[in-house]
């Protein structure tokens, strides 16, 4: 088993043959606004996006659907390589 940490909540992990990419939050960073009710009032997210290839991704987990586990650059670029398993919002 390989567990990668991209970002924040953001993880590759593969098994065997498969990979699924947990949380993802793929926008440049200060994208988003700081996260509310925090005493940090940085925009998010705070590091860039490292080098990521989404090809080898075979399935998608989102926990939940904050923005900073599920934001809407990550909605764009998965919808097209699917197989996706996307939470009911």
């Amino acid at each position: 088993m390989e567990i990668r940490l991209v970002r924040h909540a953001t993880l590759v992990v593969s098994l065997s043959d498969k990979t699924l990419l947990i949380d993802p939050m793929l926008s440049p960073p200060g994208a988003m606004p700081p996260i509310q009710n925090t005493p940090n009032e940085r925009r998010n997210p705070l590091v860039p996006l490292p080098d990521l290839d989404l090809s080898p991704v075979d399935g998608v987990l989102v926990t939940h659907t904050h923005a900073d586990h599920f934001d809407e650059a990550a909605a764009g670029e998965i919808r097209k390589s699917p197989p996706t398993s996307l939470p009911a919002r």
